[in-house]
């Protein structure tokens, strides 16, 4: 969805009469930036874990540049970045997460399926927490999970990181 919107902006760019490379990039990015949204609780509940020492770790898939691009743009606190090709690499990214942690982490999601996919790769309980993340406007909020998990409607849920203080 996102690169179709890009296509129909760049078709618009050069319609206009931009052509050179430098200048079409730019406008490129200043799209981008306006599409970007964070949610209200997104940077507080980052502010809170760092606060408790928690390190951040953010997996994403899609192209890496444009995802590291979207990352730093919202200005995300983080301490670890993995960006997998396909969201049916986000498991073996959370494992490398737990292992590098050495201990349990918490693996937030919108999407049912990508926090099952976790379970289904063999993580276990001990190696991460999965929470399902009820955003009201999310895309994803039909899926219906296969296994419990933690529920939560914002990241500022005291629940998230209780078992790991």
């Amino acid at each position: 969805e996102q690169l179709a919107r890009l296509s129909s902006v760049l078709a618009g760019i050069v319609a206009l009469g931009v052509t050179k490379r430098s200048e079409i990039m730019a406008a490129c990015y200043r799209w981008l930036h306006s599409t970007l949204v964070l949610y209200d609780d997104v940077l507080p509940a980052m502010l809170r874990w760092g606060a408790r020492h928690l390190p951040i770790g953010i997996v994403t898939a899609g192209e890496q540049n444009y995802q590291l691009y979207k990352i730093d743009a919202l200005h995300i606190p983080y301490r670890d970045v993995i960006v997998v090709p396909h969201a049916r690499e986000k498991p073996a990214a959370v494992r490398a997460l737990a292992s590098f942690y050495h201990g349990r982490i918490v693996f937030i999601d919108d999407k049912e399926e990508e926090l099952d996919a976790c379970l289904e790769a063999g993580l276990s309980s001990n190696e991460v927490v999965t929470a399902h993340l009820r955003r009201p406007d999310s895309p994803y909020r039909e899926q219906k999970p296969k296994y419990p998990r933690l529920e939560v409607d914002t990241l500022l849920d005291s629940r998230l990181f209780a078992d790991l203080a």
